[in-house]
């Protein structure tokens, strides 16, 4: 059950010519598959020379440093569309024509909902906190001569947060699932921009008890998991076909039980299709209508 590639393959499939449906097969879908070794990565070594050999790093290091990257690339968007958007400001309230089909009360809706979208970015890591310029708008603030600029307030930092949209969805949804499952251990993920994952753990319930992890102090359980749900949400391209090769390793039962629940949110967010090849029951549960049996062909 597990995939060879082809310069493994016997010589007798090898010499077999591609059938034309899995040519057309294969141009159509983008395939991707998940390795049941994960834990460890081939990375090519910051060197001069030209024969500098890759090394293996932690898969899960490797990966923190990369979401780190990618937070703060989302980070240098939005501060190039605030510095756009804040320069021609002005002008655009000057020339903003009275809109007398906003009412006072969907303005303070409006600027309500930004501010809690704001918060959300923070708890994310997105926005740092001293950059959160909140908002108080009381209702005897909002007149006729307000009205135009915070309509357009409204509107640029919407376009500014749109930046941050996907990204968002997806740390959430990591540190949703990161957090119910390693809750038992006593730890728990948070993002950063300069570090990506950020590891605590806590005991007694008591912040002064907390202490702050590398990702390789993890189990090898909690890494398989991580780097799972981290590959499926950050590295895989919509509209894929993810292969993904006993998904079980290193899993206890609690959290074989649950796979296919987390799985399904993940697909709905990434626009995934999966194929697994499982051994394990307990991550089938009582789906066996999703599963094909493996088996010799009958002589």
């Amino acid at each position: 059950d597990h995939l060879l590639p082809p310069n493994l393959l016997p010589l007798s499939l090898r010499r077999q010519e591609e059938p034309e449906w899995l040519k057309e097969l294969k141009n159509k879908i983008h395939i991707r598959l998940i390795e049941s070794q994960r834990l460890l990565n081939f990375v090519p070594k910051h060197s001069s020379r030209v024969s500098a050999e890759p090394s293996m790093v932690s898969t899960v290091s490797a990966y923190s440093d990369e979401l780190a990257q990618l937070m703060q690339q989302k980070f240098k968007e939005y501060g190039t569309i605030s510095q756009s958007l804040d320069r021609t400001f002005p002008i655009r309230v000057v020339k903003q024509q009275p809109s007398a089909d906003v009412t006072d009360e969907q303005l303070r809706h409006q600027l309500s909902e930004l501010e809690a979208n704001r918060s959300r970015l923070i708890e994310v890591g997105l926005l740092d906190k001293e950059e959160d310029s909140e908002v108080q708008i009381q209702p005897q603030d909002i007149d006729e001569s307000t009205k135009n600029a915070l309509s357009v307030y409204v509107e640029d930092v919407e376009r500014k947060l749109s930046v941050f949209a996907e990204i968002a969805s997806k740390i959430e949804l990591l540190k949703k699932i990161i957090n119910n499952k390693f809750a038992y251990s006593y730890k728990e993920i948070n993002f950063s921009k300069e570090k990506g994952f950020v590891f605590t753990t806590l005991f007694n319930s008591s912040l002064s008890n907390s202490k702050t992890l590398s990702p390789t102090d993890l189990s090898s359980g909690e890494q398989h998991e991580l780097v799972l749900l981290y590959e499926l949400l950050f590295k895989v391209q919509p509209n894929s076909l993810v292969l993904i090769d006993e998904p079980e390793l290193s899993l206890h039962v609690g959290w074989q039980v649950q796979f296919l629940k987390d799985l399904q949110e993940i697909t709905q967010l990434a626009d995934l299709d999966i194929l697994m090849a499982t051994h394990s029951p307990d991550i089938i549960q009582d789906r066996w209508d999703l599963t094909v049996e493996l088996k010799r062909p009958e002589k």
